[in-house]
């Protein structure tokens, strides 16, 4: 079986988690999309297996399956795929996923509970999380809540991971705690949020790139992440699966998941328009911060045992034979 996939090769989500598939042997063709405003690797793949628009119709002739994540961008291609009698399996993301598609995918893989409650009413749909690289992310027992981390990446739609509030939660932390804030250091709004937010000698302030991915863990014994939505959130993941005490907005389907206890409370939602009509947080910075004190200098470790078992219940070994079956039942 052949299967083939579309997006980007940068330092984004979509980017890394196209590049993880494509690590684990998921994936045999990729169609490389120009990012309109990061840094392009298209070197993470082979030549002999990389295509372009340009010839997007030998893409199609070597594969048996696409798969798409969360949107194809260039839709005329699953569509010649869909005209070619080439079975379409799509990992939706219900915030940014054009709803419904622009072309109907045979299967609907939702590594979310929110994507199921969205699609399977609908369409076809399977129930398979994103799985966790645990060689990637190796897990450390994290024993104090001392360190907290906040990855920002490159701050999300309207500031989605929260990171205004946090900064803004400082003023009202009593905590000697340490905060390492890390940014994309391509990105302009990042670089003007941190710039003017930061003054508080608490906080540690990194606009880098990291040696690797697996270094955005390796440091920290909380990660904490306001966010505001998100259905998926592969960061929440992997700190999970690090060993690291997660520190997030209560609020579903993180709530399915993860440990209850050091979630953030939201002082209710809004109706915010995406791709669909969604429920977003709203976050008081007081409460955030009275989650910091709480937790501060606790131990943690029984929760850093709990990711730790969490993330070889979900880990590539669980499930990529799920994904290949899931694909295979296409054909």
């Amino acid at each position: 079986m052949r299967v083939g996939t579309m997006g980007y090769a940068a330092h984004s989500g979509l980017g890394h988690l196209i590049r993880d598939f494509y690590r684990h042997g998921m994936l045999q063709r990729i169609l490389v999309l120009p990012h309109p405003n990061y840094t392009n690797f298209p070197e993470w793949y082979p030549s002999q297996i990389r295509h372009t628009m340009d010839d997007h119709e030998a893409f199609l002739d070597n594969i048996d399956v696409l798969l798409l994540f969360e949107n194809a961008f260039q839709w005329q291609v699953p569509k010649k795929a869909h005209r070619r009698g080439i079975p379409i399996a799509l990992i939706p993301n219900y915030e940014y996923t054009p709803f419904p598609p622009r072309v109907h995918p045979d299967l609907f893989i939702c590594a979310s509970q929110l994507d199921i409650d969205y699609y399977s009413a609908r369409w076809p749909t399977t129930f398979i999380p994103i799985p966790v690289n645990t060689d990637k992310i190796p897990w450390r027992k994290r024993e104090q809540a001392l360190v907290f981390v906040h990855n920002a990446g490159h701050g999300g739609h309207q500031h989605r991971n929260g990171t205004p509030e946090l900064l803004k939660a400082l003023e009202y932390v009593k905590s000697p705690i340490s905060l390492i804030v890390r940014a994309q250091p391509e990105e302009q709004r990042m670089h003007t949020l941190l710039s003017r937010g930061c003054d508080d000698k608490r906080v540690r302030v990194e606009l880098k790139e990291l040696p690797g991915e697996e270094d955005l863990w390796t440091t920290g014994d909380v990660y904490v992440a306001p966010e505001k939505y998100n259905g998926m959130s592969l960061p929440l993941q992997e700190a999970f699966a690090a060993g690291m005490l997660v520190m997030t907005t209560k609020r579903y389907p993180m709530t399915t998941w993860l440990p209850p206890g050091p979630m953030i409370p939201v002082s209710g939602f809004e109706k915010h328009r995406m791709a669909v009509t969604l429920d977003r947080a709203v976050i008081d910075p007081r409460s955030i911060a009275k989650v910091i004190d709480q937790w501060y200098g606790t131990d943690i470790s029984a929760y850093s045992i709990l990711g730790a078992e969490w993330a070889q219940n979900n880990s590539w070994d669980v499930l990529r034979p799920k994904y290949l079956q899931a694909l295979a039942s296409l054909l």
